[in-house]
């Protein structure tokens, strides 16, 4: 899954990295996706939220105005950015 995220404000990056996380918490298994075992991926400024969602736990913290319920971070098993 590719996400958009703010390019202008690292923190709202992270927010939008929550976000799309509790998207796929909440809507994988109708894609047949495992959701307790993500892996993140992110390239160039994409790898800062990729990271932070492998490495934070308060998911609150940065979950800003996310309709969804907050993410599981440890379903996060892996962070590759390049």
């Amino acid at each position: 899954m590719a996400v958009s995220y703010a390019t202008d404000n690292p923190l709202m990056a992270y927010a939008d990295a929550w976000c799309a996380l509790a998207w796929v918490q909440a809507h994988g298994a109708e894609y047949g996706l495992n959701t307790s075992r993500i892996v993140t991926f992110g390239h160039s400024y994409g790898g800062l939220p990729a990271t932070m969602l492998g490495v934070q736990q308060d998911a609150a913290a940065f979950a800003g105005d996310c309709p969804h319920n907050a993410p599981d971070p440890d379903s996060v098993l892996g962070v590759v950015t390049v």
